[in-house]
Formats: structure tokens, sequence, C-alpha cells
């Protein structure tokens, strides 16, 4: 089974799995300040509801960042660079919506006219792969003549687009890890997908997997471990390779487009 843009549920298609508790919830944002926060408790809400991190407000570029709850961490690790040219407003939505990829679009849609209305930001910009909204997701964007970044997904933004397409061709039942996986792989991938309640449902989705990639952000021994029992408890090869934060940095570091006024 090929890991791709099409897939759900961060690579790995639902199929005849009940969905009701995965369905992102209109839970009210919570906003934290920037810096100096612990952000344990702001991960854990990215799986399910929105959050936002207020940049510091000064005379630099307003821009605003919004983001994958998946990607939550490496954007404010970014964003929180010395030297930044311009100061930005971190916004993320829910990481369970890959769950549910066809509600991605129409959820950004309504978050990039909310920013608009605001006439807050100089810029608005979108660290979103498609995620497997099947193009609904660059739709959007070209409807409000706004950017994201290059890529299908995030293991693309991390690995590379060729690097990928390398590991797929020489072994198309790959499946990968990035950091926040391999943190939240209990309650995404095995309770997300019931396999703590139905585990004869491992063979149905992973028995075409041969290996298990970790594609690692950040050099941290608990998550390789963490990542070796994933490998383990999907019976599956395990591989490290590590990324850094890929294309995101040189992205981040690009003029940002200003953002059209009109909603």
């Amino acid at each position: 089974m090929r890991t791709d843009s099409s897939d759900s549920s961060f690579g790995v298609k639902a199929r005849g799995v009940r969905t009701r508790g995965m369905k992102a919830r209109g839970v009210k944002a919570r906003s934290v300040e920037a810096r100096g926060v612990e952000t344990r408790g702001m991960h854990k809400a990215c799986l399910t509801e929105p959050a936002i991190i207020a940049a510091p407000t000064d005379a630099r570029t307003r821009v605003l960042l919004i983001a994958c709850g998946a990607l939550v961490r490496e954007a404010r690790m970014l964003i929180e660079q010395p030297g930044m040219d311009s100061a930005y407003t971190l916004t993320c939505l829910p990481a369970q919506l890959h769950f549910r990829p066809e509600l991605i679009a129409p959820r950004l849609d309504a978050c990039l006219r909310k920013a608009k209305a605001s006439q807050r930001y100089d810029s608005i910009r979108v660290l979103y792969g498609d995620c497997g909204s099947r193009g609904d997701i660059d739709k959007v964007l070209q409807a409000h003549s706004i950017e994201r970044i290059e890529g299908p997904d995030c293991y693309a933004m991390f690995a590379g687009a060729e690097t990928l397409q390398t590991w797929l061709e020489q072994e198309p039942g790959s499946f990968f890890l990035t950091d926040f996986l391999a943190r939240h792989f209990d309650s995404l991938v095995v309770k997300g997908l019931g396999l703590d309640r139905f585990p004869q449902l491992r063979d149905s989705y992973f028995g075409n997997y041969t290996r298990l990639i970790y594609i690692a952000q950040v050099e941290n021994p608990d998550l390789v471990k963490r990542a070796q029992r994933a490998a383990a408890f999907l019976q599956l090869r395990y591989e490290y390779f590590f990324t850094g934060l890929g294309a995101l940095e040189a992205w981040m570091k690009t003029t940002p487009r200003r953002a059209p006024t009109h909603p």
C-alpha cells in the first residue's frame, strides 16, 4: 500500500472504521502568549481544536501563519528564531482534521475569511500540504490569492519530494512517521484507527507495508524509542532518517506576499 496525498488518517485509509469520535468539533480557540509558554498542552490542543499563539506586536510586517496542527511545534520554532523580519501570529487548525480531509478546505476558508475581515495582517501564509484534500486546499488558496508551502504533505516538506519518491519506488510499502506522529502515535494511529479495540484491523491497514521510516525533525532519544515501538507494534522494519526542518526553514525566510484586503 502506498502512502500518498489521497489517503486520509495521516497516510492510512480508514476503511470501515467509525469516525464519530474523530470529527473536529467547533471548540472555541484558545489564545496564549508566544513567548515563555509551556507548550505541552498547546500541542495536545492542536490535535482536536484550534489554537492561537499571538506573536509580539511591533512595527514589523504583521504576518498570519495558518498551520496544520501537526506542524505547530516546527512552525513555532521557526517564528521564534532571532532576527525574524516579520511579526508572526501563529494559528493552527486541528490535526485530527486529517481523519476527515474533506473538512480541511472549508475550515481553512473560514479561517482566511475571518483573518481578512479583521484587517490585522499585512500578509497571510499557509503551512499545509494537500493533505488528502484532493486539490481543495489549493482551490481555496487560489480564490484568496494566498500562498502555501510547496509539497503534497509534511513528509515531502521534511524529506524532500525526490527523496520521498525514491523511497516509495524502492519500497512501495513504506510508512512514514514525523516527530508529531511519533509523539502521538498511540492517540492518532492506535486509538484513532481503533487498533486498541480491534487489533485484528492491524493487518487490514498495514498488511501491505514492509517498513516504517521515522523522518526526524529533532534529535530526541525519547521520540526514537517511540518510533521504534510504533514499528514493533505494526510489525514493520524500522529505519531512521534525520531531516531537521527541511523546506520549512527556507520557505519561512522568503518574503511574505501582501494579503489582499477583500474577504
